[in-house]
């Protein structure tokens, strides 16, 4: 997901947010705003496994999909990710999509978060999972069988489903 999209995703559900009167302006705006060395650092392809676990500790929602959008971002990090989504943590539920799909899509989420996010509701993180090529064959397994067939389609093409369950 390239960064002006996510920009473009980040301002479509904040203008959501303004007009559901559910959370403050002065709030929304600064979970979209980043200094100048946060988005170097989350751009930087050799930022450290280290910069990225402080800097996943913002309050900064474009700053958190950056570091778990990271390849360096390290698995504990992501799970920290992922412990957040789990608890409804920080923002509210439309806005905290925009953050699973990217921690999905990190080569380095643990097989037990995709194993979660394999059973959300929204179909478009269920295609997230089926395409992560780290997703557990059991897993996938499952997705061959969703309710979506784009979801089954994915799951289908992932080299890592077998072919037939155990």
């Amino acid at each position: 997901m390239g960064i002006a999209l996510l920009e473009n995703l980040l301002q479509k559900q904040v203008f959501k947010e303004i007009d559901s009167n559910a959370t403050s302006v002065e709030v929304l705006a600064s979970l979209v705003s980043l200094t100048l060395d946060e988005f170097i650092a989350t751009r930087d392809p050799n930022t450290s496994k280290k910069t990225l676990a402080r800097l996943a500790n913002s309050d900064n929602l474009l700053v958190q999909i950056l570091v778990a959008k990271h390849p360096n971002t390290s698995p504990e990090t992501l799970k920290q990710f992922v412990e957040m989504v789990k608890q409804g943590k920080q923002f509210g539920t439309e806005i905290q999509f925009l953050l699973q799909i990217p921690l999905i899509q990190n080569q380095n989420t643990p097989s037990e978060a995709l194993a979660f996010f394999a059973e959300s509701e929204n179909e478009d993180v269920r295609c997230a999972v089926a395409r992560n090529p780290n997703t557990p064959p059991e897993v996938l397994l499952k997705l061959k069988e969703d309710r979506s067939l784009l979801v089954q389609q994915y799951a289908e093409e992932n080299p890592n489903t077998p072919l037939t369950s155990p």
